[in-house]
């Protein structure tokens, strides 16, 4: 099972609350009809274009992100921040070595996927998640 769309926008948020400097948008939950990055960037880029974009993404998605949608065009709205993942190889093409940042103090060892199956078979996660998101699945039954 999964989380709705509000509900995911509120355990980010709370994720977030903390940090400086960190913008938790619903633009994408907002959109009609599929939502690809490109579009969020590209709409971010529009309504604040004096803004430097970086895009968080954890280092299992950079194997496969010249595949998403219009990779090119997200490299020219925004750098990408890669945050470690345990035991995950992959390799930035050098052409595009600039616009990709690796962030290696970070260095999570599950992804959200692996969290959501622990958290069905009843499993705690807390110790991979921020307390206040922790505490928000457990209130509201999800991933169950």
């Amino acid at each position: 099972s999964s989380a709705s769309a509000q509900a995911r926008l509120t355990m980010a948020s709370l994720a977030f609350a903390h940090i400086n400097h960190v913008q938790v948008d619903d633009l994408e939950i907002l959109r009609q009809g599929p939502s690809y990055m490109v579009d969020t960037l590209q709409q971010i880029h529009e309504s604040n274009p004096d803004c430097t974009l970086r895009l968080v993404v954890g280092a299992d998605n950079v194997s496969d992100f010249f595949q998403w949608e219009q990779p090119l065009k997200i490299l020219s709205l925004a750098q990408i921040l890669v945050l470690g993942r345990q035991g995950c190889s992959f390799k930035i093409p050098s052409e595009h070595s600039e616009s990709f940042l690796l962030q290696t103090e970070f260095d999570m060892r599950m992804s959200s996927t692996e969290i959501r199956v622990m958290l069905a078979d009843k499993g705690s996660a807390s110790d991979f998640l921020p307390p206040a998101v922790a505490e928000y699945i457990q209130a509201n039954e999800l991933y169950l």
